[in-house]
């Protein structure tokens, strides 16, 4: 009879003699032996050997699955160690391993029940921080066995907002205030951003007013997003006025007020009003960061202006600031619409030789520069190296090559492409047919 066998039949005892015996003989024990041994632990609830053999296995540098994980943690929950539960699962993000739902719901559920409810809303916003979407039974678990506070509410409302539920972040605001329950500042600036996030400022704007109605006072979160929010909308003049209207509250603007200010102004190519907010920011005290300074070289590079984006390049390196993939996207797009191709592969390869990962933004710019010089050639070698990366192209990728082919090669060559297109990676849009 084998170790699994053991195992089994809960003879975890008989299963680690037979692993002495092997070890004796000077055979080496692999992750199988070691993963049916930690599972015959867990099913008998012995959570402290099974987490001692755990520990052995990763410290001989074995890297155990998905599911001996979740078999530890369901051991650790059932013998009711929630916090060390907790920390495997953390030890296991760590390692690379993204715990499914049902894992957090496991641990969850063992705070809820006992009582833990700050334990259980910190790890509501790690899972939420962890890109696992809520379900029901998430907020039914945070929900079930108490009377939920605003600790509680608050973790729901941010937890649909950020998932783009506004309609459900909405209907537990209104339970919340049904149950007699106080929003505060974080409650309205959840809201808020989740409204603004979603184009709807005049919604965002009236629960504003309803949070000033109340007497809670906004902070620099709650204006940082009505600000963010008008700027989206292209409605910079609301977003100054709602920027004079916090500076007269009393509170301090940050680093994200003004990039949000001067990527408004920018999107609107209004660089001398971009350049006052970056002087009234410095006047602060308020240290620009890479955000910033790439808005701005955006903005210039938008109007052609591509001296004028090098020189804040220059202004950003001599700050210690470090450009990222945005910052390049930008320069790379605008030698491409100046039609300078050259200068954009030579912005493409220090971004390669900077250690950066080109995205589809870069290689769209780069077909659309060669597709609009009719180097078709050139633009099938850069479409070649996108896929050799994993990167998959996008609709705007291939309209840039279907209207080369269409200029440069005729129809049956852009017919053959839209037929890829079609079967392989992007459903053709309005802009594609035309």
């Amino acid at each position: 009879m084998n170790i699994e066998c053991y195992c089994r039949l809960n003879q975890v005892d008989l299963g680690f003699s037979l692993l002495g015996k092997i070890i004796k003989l000077g055979y080496e024990p692999d992750i199988v032996t070691f993963t049916n041994l930690i599972h015959g632990l867990c099913a008998i609830k012995n959570s402290v050997d099974a987490v001692k053999l755990f520990h052995r296995v990763i410290d001989l540098g074995l890297q155990l699955d998905l599911y001996t994980y979740g078999a530890l943690i369901k051991c650790l929950f059932k013998t009711g160690r929630n916090a060390d539960a907790l920390k495997l699962l953390r030890m296991r993000r760590l390692m690379g391993c993204k715990p499914d739902i049902g894992i957090y719901h496991m641990i969850m559920y063992g705070f809820c029940k006992d009582n833990l409810l700050s334990q259980a809303s910190e790890l509501f916003s790690e899972m939420i921080s962890d890109g696992v979407l809520p379900t029901v039974t998430t907020y039914n678990l945070l929900i079930w066995g108490h009377v939920p506070n605003t600790v509680t509410y608050n973790s729901l409302i941010d937890g649909y907002c950020k998932n783009g539920l506004i309609g459900k972040a909405r209907q537990t605001f209104d339970t919340m205030l049904d149950t007699g329950c106080t929003p505060n500042v974080v409650t309205y600036s959840s809201l808020i951003d989740g409204y603004c996030k979603e184009g709807l400022i005049d919604k965002a704007m009236q629960t504003f007013d309803t949070m000033l109605d109340t007497g809670c006072t906004p902070n620099v979160v709650t204006y940082n997003s009505l600000i963010d929010g008008y700027c989206k909308k292209g409605l910079i003049d609301k977003a100054m006025l709602t920027f004079d209207t916090m500076l007269d509250m009393g509170c301090t603007p940050d680093v994200v007020t003004y990039n949000s200010l001067i990527d408004g102004y920018c999107k609107k190519g209004l660089m001398d009003e971009a350049l006052q907010i970056l002087d009234t920011m410095l006047s602060k005290g308020c240290a620009p960061n890479v955000v910033t300074y790439s808005s701005l070289i955006d903005g210039y590079c938008k109007k052609g202006l591509m001296d004028e984006a090098l020189q804040i390049l220059d202004t950003m390196l001599s700050k210690g600031c470090a450009p990222n993939v945005v910052t390049y996207n930008s320069l790379i797009d605008g030698y491409c619409k100046k039609g300078l191709i050259d200068k954009a592969m030579q912005t493409f390869a220090t971004m390669l030789d900077m250690g950066f990962t080109p995205d589809v933004v870069t290689y769209s710019s780069l077909f659309d520069g060669y597709c609009k010089k009719g180097l078709m050639d050139e633009a099938l070698q850069i479409l070649d190296t996108m896929l050799s990366k994993g990167c998959a192209p996008n609709v705007v990728t291939y309209c840039s090559l279907i209207n080369g082919f269409c200029k440069q090669r005729g129809m049956d060559d852009a017919m053959r492409l839209f037929k890829e297109m079609s079967s392989k990676w992007q459903t053709p849009d309005a802009i594609t047919y035309t």
